[in-house]
């Protein structure tokens, strides 16, 4: 009987994977990461003893406080502090999820790694290498969010529930008494239980202070609560009285100012993509490929070439979905062939 090591959270879509491969005939072992020590995670530790009791699979549990703290909540900080945007979850699930799965696997000679993602993998033949694939849900899929996992990891990894919809996972839940079938699907940071704009005010080390509020010209038009607690694209919460809206189209840490202007000034036709990874050559323009530059976005069809060792994505049409520090991944159809994070985005290279 083949093993498989369970990334195991107590939520509802690890529980049903877990369900789905033992039913399918692996021997299921779970696995409980803790990171950050706060409420949520008691419960995940909770909530994921209550499923492994409840499916009868054995539960192992690793801690992992300071490398967490150090290559995600720091960087998190640091990049709040310089006036970005980032994405902490893409990180955490290449380099501590996924990345400590695979390890432990390794570990104790398991055969497969499996999550409760939404995801599926395909096998070029040509290029002897795995690719991630859309699964079949589009509504749920998080290919996007995996983009950063090596093909060496990927060839271990088993993904459940790619023909699966919430609803049917619900459903099955719910048909086999599972305790947490009717459970809410966890929204956020996972280390920012309150949400990051309180976790910044008491957690940055570098003080959050009120600054100018400016339009493009320079002209003082409010007060801001701290730069750090906004965003290139934001329109809500600004407080300018005016009979115009206003979006923030900069930030400038160094004089803790927010610049504000219209809605056009945030379309961006070309980005620099930093920390990339891709997997397939690139020669010459590679051309028809889509670009999702955040979660929430469906993509823009363009073009990805490199200029003076520098990595490109120029967008056929331009669009204001582009923010410094956030994660563009590419697909080719519905195959994820490399990514990276946005930069210049503000400069409008």
């Amino acid at each position: 009987m083949k093993k498989v090591l369970l990334a195991l959270s107590g939520g509802l879509d690890s529980s049903i994977a877990a369900f789905l491969l033992k039913k399918s005939g692996y021997e299921v072992i779970g696995i409980t990461f803790n990171f950050y020590k706060n409420v949520n995670y008691k419960e995940t530790i909770e909530n994921s003893e209550k499923i492994a009791d409840f499916l009868d699979i054995k539960l192992l549990k690793r801690e992992y406080y300071e490398e967490f703290n150090e290559k995600i909540v720091k960087e998190f900080i640091k990049s709040y502090n310089m006036g970005i945007t980032p994405s902490p979850c893409i990180l955490c699930d290449e380099i501590m999820k996924i990345g400590k799965l695979y390890n432990v696997a390794n570990e104790f000679g398991i055969d497969y790694i499996a999550t409760g993602h939404y995801a599926d993998k395909y096998y070029d033949e040509n290029l002897d290498r795995y690719f991630l694939k859309r699964s079949n849900d589009i509504k749920k899929d998080q290919t996007y969010m995996l983009y950063r996992i090596e093909p060496k990891i990927l060839e271990k990894m088993l993904f459940p529930l790619q023909n699966y919809t919430k609803e049917k996972l619900r459903n099955i839940a719910k048909e086999n008494k599972f305790p947490n079938f009717n459970q809410k699907d966890s929204q956020g940071i996972c280390f920012a239980e309150n949400g990051y704009i309180e976790f910044l005010n008491r957690n940055s080390e570098k003080i959050i202070k009120s600054g100018d509020i400016i339009d493009e010209n320079g002209n003082y038009l409010g007060k801001h609560r701290g730069y750090q607690l906004y965003t290139i694209g934001q329109r809500r919460g600004l407080g300018i009285n005016s009979g115009r809206p206003y979006f923030v189209i900069d930030i400038i840490p160094a004089l803790n100012k927010i610049v504000v202007g219209d809605y056009d000034k945030l379309y961006r036709k070309k980005i620099k993509v930093n920390n990339y990874k891709l997997y397939v050559d690139i020669v010459g323009n590679l051309e028809n490929i889509i670009g999702r530059p955040r979660f929430s976005s469906n993509g823009n069809l363009g073009k990805i070439y490199i200029e003076n060792k520098n990595l490109y994505f120029e967008y056929y049409e331009a669009n204001t979905q582009n923010t410094d520090g956030q994660h563009i991944v590419f697909y080719k159809d519905d195959i994820i062939i490399g990514g990276g994070i946005i930069s210049g985005a503000k400069d409008g290279i």
